[in-house]
């Protein structure tokens, strides 16, 4: 059970009914998350975390698969039980292998390609030691094909992902039902 209370949709004013209607729109879903549930407390904290993941996740120059595993790998960094579940699921619905997916919960030094493990690491490397970040980092990456733009989008998602990690280990979120179901019905599992 989460340790705060979630807003009943229903009790909502039109402000962030509105809000909730652009969240269905641009993730194509019908039940709004318990992360934005949580959110709808503060219409300016539901409507600006709705806009980065607006204009960070869902649009943007880097694949979504790409910034899936970033999240999942983050996710499953920070031990977050509700956003590695939910980014789970969002890897396979977005097609990441399944090689793929075992290499982030298990070892990401086996991710391939390369390409995108030094993305993760990279991703990793932001959140959990960002004073280490060094010129190598960004100069392994160019190497790697990516311009600037890309590299500045995934330190956005990186930090944004790690944020919102705070936010649903702070309220103690629960993963939805409908997300276990996904896992449960494609025998997809965190390994906790």
């Amino acid at each position: 059970m989460p340790k705060t209370i979630l807003k009943n949709e229903h009790e909502c004013s039109d402000d962030i009914k509105e809000i909730f209607d652009e969240i269905r729109e641009g993730f194509n879903c019908e039940e709004i998350s318990d992360y934005f549930l949580l959110l709808a407390h503060n219409k300016g904290a539901l409507k600006s975390t709705w806009l980065t993941y607006k204009h960070i996740l869902l649009e943007g120059v880097v694949p979504r698969q790409i910034k899936e595993m970033i999240f999942l790998s983050i996710s499953l960094s920070k031990g977050c039980h509700y956003c590695s579940s939910s980014h789970l699921a969002l890897c396979d619905m977005y097609q990441v292998s399944e090689d793929s997916i075992d290499s982030i919960i298990n070892n990401v030094e086996s991710l391939n390609p390369e390409r995108i493990k030094r993305i993760i690491q990279f991703s990793l490397k932001i959140t959990n030691e960002p004073k280490s970040v060094n010129e190598q980092d960004f100069r392994k990456l160019i190497d790697d094909g990516l311009n600037m733009e890309e590299i500045t989008e995934i330190i956005a998602i990186a930090t944004f992902c790690a944020s919102g990690i705070q936010i649903a280990q702070a309220a103690g979120l629960d993963v939805e039902q409908g997300t276990v179901d996904y896992l449960i019905e494609n025998n997809l599992s965190i390994g906790f």
